[in-house]
């Protein structure tokens, strides 16, 4: 399934359509998680009607996480590359077309998952009495968080991807550099420069649960959307760098 949603893609690639998905595959998220959160923050509830969707929280980051496997099937061998090159399309649009691809998956397998969280916390609610959709708005409002997160880390691994030629390596790989963060974290933390570890923050997002480090507020919108506009853009031209001097 999968790969047939891929090649429609591509084989719409002179669609008007598909140049707008694009954009969006860009624009869009970055949208959802800077302004949606805003509307769901208005929300007051009772703890217990709360209670069992607020534990399936750590589902949302476990679960966006284990999304991002699909980039494993994103790359693919050089026989595939060179099939698309020989139907016109450049390098670069192969890399961008992937990516956003791949981004606007992950987005839709995350609303699946924060979908089936809040129907079977609904149906918890309403066995017991209680406001059915209680917690939803908070939910959903962590979802985004979770999903401004996820965006980072997509396209750190979208890198090591090329980087290393090997979707299996980079997703093996990014785990990695981060349990290595998480491990060093003190000593990061007490001899390397504040800028410096502002920088970890920005390019091994998974590092956010490390330490909830004092970076105030300008940085924290700053953050944001170097995650959700700023790694995407750098993460295609990247790859596109390493993928135009492979040989094929």
């Amino acid at each position: 399934m999968l790969n047939f949603l891929r090649a429609e893609f591509f084989r719409a690639k002179k669609s008007i359509l598909i140049k707008v998905l694009i954009l969006a595959g860009i624009i869009i998220p970055a949208i959802l998680a800077l302004f949606v959160n805003d509307f769901f923050q208005t929300e007051s509830v009772e703890g217990q009607a709360y209670l069992f969707l607020s534990s399936l929280l750590p589902f949302l980051v476990f679960g966006s996480n284990i999304y991002a496997l699909v980039i494993i099937y994103v790359k693919k061998p050089n026989d595939y590359y060179r099939l698309l090159l020989s139907q016109g399309l450049s390098k670069f649009s192969i890399l961008a077309y992937d990516f956003v691809f791949y981004q606007l998956l992950v987005l839709v397998l995350g609303l699946i998952s924060a979908l089936i969280c809040i129907v079977s916390s609904g149906l918890i609610n309403y066995s017991q009495g209680l406001e059915i959709f209680a917690g939803t708005k908070m939910f959903m409002e962590t979802f985004f968080r979770v999903f401004q997160m996820q965006v980072g880390v997509n396209s750190l691994i979208y890198i090591l991807t090329y980087l290393m030629d090997s979707g299996v390596l980079a997703y093996i790989c990014n785990y990695i550099i981060h349990l290595g963060i998480v491990g060093f974290w003190d000593t990061l933390k007490n001899k390397l420069p504040g800028f410096f570890i502002k920088g970890l923050s920005l390019f091994f997002p998974l590092s956010k649960f490390v330490d909830y480090l004092n970076l105030g507020q300008g940085f924290g919108i700053f953050r944001t959307v170097f995650w959700l506009v700023l790694y995407p853009l750098l993460a295609i031209f990247i790859s596109y760098k390493i993928f135009s001097r492979r040989e094929l």
